[in-house]
């Protein structure tokens, strides 16, 4: 069992509409770009055995990453050979030394000891969220090309003191990637989670005994579109 090192995971990352395993990979890139200059330039393999799990989950949680503003991934050609490395988007880091010029921490370029110490690198508090105004939102939208309402998006959080579950929120670019996802997926939850009622049931039942279409006149046949 290897012991080397250890991955601390921040605490804004625990507000993120993330898995177990997203958390950890972001984690980890992290804690090689947290100075603003470094990338995680390690495998896709090594990714998955500090997550503990498989290649494939990786290969699904880099590009949700990227897609998110959280990640920022980097083509590179070396020797006809394409490579790529990762960094965490410093609008997401919640290190204050971005906007100073650099980071007094070390980087993290020894992939085998990754050493992320949460209170000397995010402090609580730290990071001071601005909230976004809704032309920043509508802009942001055009350029990720999400479909979300910035008006609604900004009254709905506004209305909510701007927080994430119990949570302050700390990354409103994170918040409309999650809002845009989730209105995509509303109608399919619409049409899963419709539940068949006694009556409607019932109908079905007369119609199959007697060839009648009573399910049909009074439902106009949607509870059997899928």
């Amino acid at each position: 069992m290897e012991l080397k090192g250890y991955t601390n995971i921040p605490d804004w990352m625990l507000s993120l509409d993330l898995d177990v395993y997203e958390t950890i990979i972001l984690a980890v890139i992290f804690g090689f770009s947290q100075d603003g200059e470094s990338t995680f330039s390690g495998s896709q393999n090594y990714l998955a055995r500090k997550a503990k799990c498989t290649r494939r989950k990786v290969a699904m949680a880099l590009p949700k990453l990227v897609e998110m503003g959280l990640v920022i991934k980097i083509d590179k050609d070396v020797r006809g050979i394409k490579l790529c490395e990762y960094r965490v988007s410093p609008a997401f880091t919640g290190c204050e030394c971005h906007s100073q010029g650099g980071c007094e921490q070390d980087s993290h370029n020894n992939i085998e000891n990754i050493n992320i110490d949460n209170n000397s690198l995010y402090k609580r508090g730290s990071s001071r969220f601005q909230k976004p105004t809704i032309e920043e939102i509508r802009q942001y939208c055009l350029e990720k090309s999400l479909d979300v309402d910035a008006e609604h998006f900004y009254n709905f959080y506004e209305s909510k003191g701007w927080v994430v579950g119990k949570s302050p929120m700390k990354n409103w670019r994170a918040a409309v990637c999650t809002w845009s996802r989730r209105e995509k997926e509303i109608p399919q939850r619409k049409r899963e989670s419709r539940k068949e009622s006694v009556l409607e049931h019932n109908l079905k039942v007369i119609d199959q005994m007697y060839g009648t279409n009573l399910h049909a006149q009074a439902y106009g046949g949607q509870a059997d579109e899928q």
